[in-house]
């Protein structure tokens, strides 16, 4: 945790037991005003009471305890007695050794009864002993207790001030911001004890939940800044966007390599940072606030059980955790509290001031935000001459009353008639908060406000969002609406920061829904700005952190309001799709999806907009996988495709590309009739490409090593012959463009070693393990050896070895896959899907090796892997039916014929539901199956 702590031995006679008293309770307010520093002061007090008591007390108890301090004070009166004296006399020891600081201080003040003469000698020996030891530098008096205790804290602040005693260290924060120190904080003091205590026990998460502005976030904010120095790390992270999108903004404070990161999958990358967190020495804080849906908390509270940090989550949601004593209800002040409150803001001398606000405060149901709203509002108002009275006296004349009952009330007139209602806290704010007040600028600038997350913004970061013009102004704007209550923040010292709370977010949405559009196009402007994909220079992944912004601001209308907003929507879709992952995929696909279904889609559009739409959904869809989905891309580049050839000629960049990724679609969902077309298509793509790029060319050798792919699935001599030909050039042309070491060039190499290991033949073979162990090598060259890359390539080598069979090659192919699995867990960590793969690979080899032990490892793996891959994937997916596939297969290797074949049956099943009856992978399972049958006759 890096808090500093340092023990203080006090010594004294029983007739100083006031003063000790009084000490212990300056040494308490002292630890909570260190507490800042990351310091805590532990007193030791050993009482001098009598020989009775004492007779326990050995010298080598002194030794142990004064050992372990840094500072003893010695307190003497009319007496000192053996046990002070002893004390006294082991701490001088020590000092001398420079081990501890020995302070003695003398009470000069006259007693109420003449001491006893042997306590007088007592005292006398004691004030000759420290003249012997030339102790009158440390020799202090006082008559009255605040003497001795601001004679000490100048002491004490002069050991910190000179270095001999040193401040603790602040928790690293992981989030890229924290919170906003709440200031005044008044009303849930209770609240605050009841999570210093909860934390303090056990890591535990806790839930606060309540109304939409009681409070919660400034009470998750207070013990954030009054627990700084408890942990060793903490995290801030506003949920309005979801908790695993918040999480992942922890990536680079945790010294995950950005760039890297966001080429994991999704789920890759949330197995990236538990593993990282996890490793993470000392306590942790995090703090997940405005995390207002439920599936989401129970989501994050099973991805990360077992977690040993302490975890705060702010919601207007209830009822979320597992137990119900880990619930935290806000519930509204009590008076006192909300009085004190409001007189933070605004007080009156007047007679009938007390009266009033008591009254009003009860209307207004002691409710956190109305009260500071309120009290904001009236202080701004009594500037020009307005107090309590005249303004609820103006309310009044805007429909809201306070009734004698003490409750306010909402007036409206229809047709004459009058109607009255109890007020809701939206009904209290709506005419709280009045927009005519505002000047048209300030108007304008809370709209822009009211359309980003309501999270705590620095000046600086809001100056690179809206680029304004006029620099002054954009402040001056900022100043006034945290002055009259509309932001709240810090508007003071150099570095201000303002927060809108979601409850007026919501209220300036809504009372301003018809201009929204318009209000909010400067915004719009600049983030389309900041989110364009420049592919001329390398910046990605400084457009990924305006994502969030990009997502709040598309989801604050719930129609396309304007053409521009689909490119607006367009350039959001390009990031999420350079970022990667699941979610950004489906997060793509509804953006495309939303634009497809819009009025301004359904009105009609030019065929290259159509096409251009249909395109990008079959590329999505493509990427996300699955039978469903690789179906629906297959239709829209089909789609495609055919609008285009009414427009474009056969040789346009849009067909080409069109058919290009058609092509990939036909061969990942599999069967004959598609690879041929996917061949077809590729061909075409590849004359295309020769035509316009050349031979030697990234585009052209990208085309043939996709076209060797395809024709080693078709399978039959002349196919896999000419994939060997197209395969062969595609290596060299990237050795040629990009030379021997680049990644692309290692990508070839892999894809070429597939070729030649289909193709067989020793000659072949013995080139293959020549390409993969250069891939090796180079994966370590250029990622290090303890790399993903190097992992992949480690898992090649073992799958060739394995293909090559012999005992020599097995044993090195266990060597090398064991090594693929370890690198493959540290670094996707054991919840990955990819690391399924990886034991599977491993268990083949065990079983091809043979023998009792080896078959028992490979059922142990993948026995583990099954009741993981059940919880983590459903029993229904195709982790499972790998699992399933091996599992059957080394059943069947043991005798086991029946079990082995009815596990390869409930993989053929699971299968079957994800791809059609051509697939390869069904076409093997029925192959295996038959020879099980086999077996099974012969039994």
């Amino acid at each position: 945790m890096g808090i500093k702590q340092y023990s203080i031995f006090l010594a004294s006679s029983f007739e100083l037991h006031t003063e000790r008293e009084k000490f212990g309770n300056f040494i308490n307010s002292e630890n909570k005003r260190l507490q800042a520093k990351n310091v805590f002061l532990r007193l030791e007090v050993w009482e001098d009471m009598d020989d009775a008591f004492n007779t326990t007390c050995k010298q080598e108890d002194y030794n142990e305890y004064l050992a372990k301090c840094e500072i003893c004070v010695v307190l003497f009166w009319t007496k000192v007695g053996k046990y002070t004296l002893h004390e006294y006399e082991l701490a001088r020891k020590l000092s001398l050794e420079n081990k501890l600081r020995l302070y003695v201080y003398e009470k000069n003040a006259k007693p109420d009864q003449e001491p006893k003469q042997t306590d007088k000698e007592s005292k006398e020996r004691f004030l000759s002993l420290l003249q012997k030891d030339s102790m009158e530098q440390f020799q202090g008096q006082f008559e009255t207790y605040s003497e001795l205790e601001n004679r000490f804290r100048k002491t004490l602040d002069g050991l910190f001030d000179t270095g001999v005693l040193t401040y603790g260290e602040r928790a690293k924060m992981l989030s890229p911001n924290g919170p906003i120190l709440p200031n005044p904080f008044l009303g849930r003091e209770k609240e605050l004890k009841t999570l210093e205590e909860r934390f303090a026990k056990i890591p535990q998460t806790l839930h606060i939940h309540a109304e939409g502005g009681m409070g919660k976030t400034t009470l998750a904010s207070k013990y954030w800044y009054e627990s700084e120095y408890r942990y060793s790390h903490h995290a801030w992270l506003f949920c309005e966007q979801g908790i695993m999108d918040a999480l992942k903004s922890l990536a680079p404070n945790l010294g995950l390599d950005p760039a890297a990161f966001n080429q994991l999958k999704e789920e890759e990358k949330v197995t990236s940072l538990k593993t990282t967190i996890s490793k993470l020495e000392g306590d942790f804080l995090l703090v997940l606030d405005n995390a207002n849906d439920a599936e989401l908390i129970k989501e994050f509270l099973k991805q990360f059980r077992g977690f040993k940090w302490n975890v705060l989550i702010t919601s207007r949601c209830r009822e979320v955790m597992d137990f119900s004593e880990n619930e935290l209800l806000l519930d509204h002040l009590s008076a006192d509290e909300a009085r004190a409150l409001f007189l933070e803001y605004y007080r009156e001398n007047s007679g009938e001031f007390d009266n009033l606000l008591d009254r009003f405060l009860e209307g207004l149901n002691y409710h956190t935000l109305l009260i500071e709203v309120f009290a904001k509002n009236l202080k701004e108002a009594s500037e020009l001459g307005i107090d309590l009275k005249g303004f609820i006296e103006e309310l009044e004349t805007k429909g809201l009353i306070l009734e004698d009952d003490n409750n306010f009330e909402i007036k409206s007139s229809y047709l004459g008639n009058v109607d009255k209602k109890a007020a809701t806290t939206n009904d209290i704010l709506e005419i709280l908060y009045d927009f005519t007040k505002l000047t048209e600028e300030e108007r304008l600038f809370l709209v822009n406000m009211a359309l980003i997350p309501s999270e705590t913004y620095t000046l600086e970061f809001l100056l690179e969002l809206f680029e304004p013009e006029n620099k002054r102004a954009f402040r001056d704007n900022l100043k006034n609406l945290y002055r009259k209550g509309w932001l709240g923040g810090a508007d003071e010292g150099d570095k201000p920061i303002y927060r809108l709370s979601p409850v007026i977010q919501s209220l300036v949405q809504t009372k301003n829904r018809e201009t929204l559009w318009e209000d909010g196009h400067h915004l719009f402007t600049t983030l389309r700005k900041l989110l364009q994909y420049e592919p001329e220079k390398d910046n990605t992944h400084t457009k990924f952190k305006w994502i969030p912004y990009g997502r709040h601001l598309a989801n604050s209308f719930v129609t396309i309001p304007h053409s521009d907003f689909i490119h607006f929507l367009d350039e959001l879709r390009k990031v999420l799709i350079l970022k990667g992952g699941i979610n950004s995929l489906l997060e793509s696909k509804s953006i495309i999806e939303r634009v497809l279904n819009s009025d301004f889609f359904a009105s009609g559009v030019d065929a290259p907009v159509a096409t251009y739409w249909f395109s990008n959904l079959a590329l999505t869809l493509s990427e996300l996988g699955g039978k469903d989905n690789l179906k629906g891309a297959k239709d829209y580049f089909e789609k495609s495709l055919q609008i285009n050839s009414t427009y474009l000629g056969e040789s346009n960049p849009q067909i080409i590309a069109d058919k290009y990724h058609l092509a990939i679609v036909l061969k990942k969902i599999g069967g004959k009739d598609n690879l041929l077309n996917a061949k077809s298509h590729l061909e075409l793509v590849l004359e295309s490409d020769i035509l316009n790029y050349g031979e030697i060319s990234g585009n052209t050798a990208t085309t043939r090593s996709t076209l060797a792919m395809v024709l080693l699935e078709l399978g039959g001599e002349d196919n896999v012959h000419q994939a060997k030909i197209h395969s062969q050039i595609a290596l060299k042309t990237d050795i040629q463009l990009f030379g021997e070491n680049a990644p692309n060039t290692t990508r070839e190499r892999s894809n070429y070693t597939v070729v030649l290991q289909t193709i067989g033949g020793n000659e072949n073979l013995l080139e293959a393990k020549k390409n993969i162990e250069i891939a090796l090598a180079l994966d370590i060259s250029n990622f290090g050896e303890n790399s993903k890359e190097a992992a992949s390539s480690h898992l090649n080598l073992s799958i060739f070895l394995n293909n090559l069979g012999g005992y020599d090659n097995l044993t090195n192919a266990k060597i090398h896959s064991e090594r693929a699995l370890s690198l493959a867990i540290l670094n996707f960590g054991e919840d990955s899907p990819l690391i399924i793969d990886y034991r599977i690979n491993l268990t083949k080899i065990y079983r091809l090796i043979g023998g009792e032990n080896n078959f028992r490892e490979a059922h142990r793996i993948l026995s583990e892997s099954y009741d993981h891959a059940i919880k983590k994937f459903g029993d229904q997916s195709i982790q499972i039916a790998s699992i399933l596939f091996e599992l059957g297969i080394l059943y069947s290797y043991v005798g086991k014929t029946t079990q082995g074949k009815n596990l390869l049956e409930n993989c053929l099943a699971i299968y079957r539901k994800h791809f059609d009856e051509d697939y390869f992978k069904i076409i093997e399972i029925q192959q295996w199956l038959e020879w099980v049958d086999k077996r099974l006759r012969k039994t």
